[in-house]
């Protein structure tokens, strides 16, 4: 098959999978208006459980895509149930005040390769939100009263990461702030639950001819392709969200705010 014609088979499924989504979301409707008759409970977690298994089993090696695309699905139906059995709560001022708080409590956090704009989009989302912008690059120059180079010259690489992983640790206790991480940051297993629990992590992406490397010792004399590749499965690992910053980084902070605001709504105390 040709592209043109792959992407005409796909743009048929999507019309299928549409109309089958759809019927499926009337459905749970229909489940609504029982529960709300009889008192049950929107949430089913053997239920849920039921379907995630079979979407897994049945779907052989894309067994973790299919249950990923399910547990989607599944949320929203509940989200539908929710609003048809009590009402939307979003209009409510609890609600409201609840969202509020947690809005302005998560951190947003960058990561990425060096180089690839998490300073820059860092200061156009602060500049965006007031929010403070804070580096740990800074916290961990200020703590050791040296540059970065510096302290790979008289520490080495494992100086500067135990050095780093303080640095995150404190940053990760404050609320409301842009953290932008180092390059490194995501070679070290420790950084990551602080970094998760306080708040939602987006992997900056640009292409590596892109990436500049003056000031950045481990960019230097590197085949940064190589670093890419040996680091992009730890940038999976840490994150919560991709933005690609490989052209104007207003457009990258502007995509990173309005999804952060988005994913801070839908999750609900």
């Amino acid at each position: 098959m040709t592209l043109s014609e792959i992407r005409k088979r796909i743009d048929e499924i999507d019309r299928e999978m549409l109309a089958l989504f759809l019927e499926r979301m009337e459905c749970s409707a229909q489940v609504a208006r029982i529960k709300k008759e009889n008192g049950g409970a929107v949430y089913n977690a053997a239920r849920e459980k039921e379907i995630l298994d079979r979407v897994r089993k049945d779907s052989g090696p894309e067994g973790e895509y299919s249950a990923e695309l399910f547990r989607a699905i599944l949320d929203l139906s509940k989200r539908k149930q929710n609003r048809m059995i009590d009402g939307d709560i979003e209009d409510t001022d609890i609600w409201r005040t609840l969202f509020h708080d947690r809005q302005n409590d998560s951190n947003i956090i960058l990561i990425g390769m060096p180089g690839a704009g998490k300073t820059t989009v860092g200061r156009i989302l602060a500049e965006k939100t007031g929010r403070q912008l804070i580096e740990t690059d800074d916290i961990v120059r200020e703590d050791a009263g040296m540059d970065i180079p510096a302290i790979f010259l008289n520490e080495g690489e494992d100086g500067f990461r135990l050095r780093e992983e303080r640095a995150v640790e404190e940053v990760s206790a404050k609320r409301g702030v842009i953290i932008a991480t180092g390059g490194g940051a995501v070679t070290r297993n420790a950084n990551y639950l602080p970094l998760h629990r306080s708040g939602i992590i987006y992997h900056i992406e640009r292409d590596t001819s892109l990436l500049p490397t003056d000031g950045r010792p481990l960019s230097q004399g590197t085949d940064l392709n190589q670093m890419y590749v040996q680091r992009r499965p730890m940038y999976l690992a840490f994150r919560d969200r991709t933005a690609d910053n490989s052209g104007d980084p207003e457009d990258t902070a502007q995509q990173i705010w309005e999804d952060f605001v988005e994913t801070a709504e839908k999750r609900r105390v």
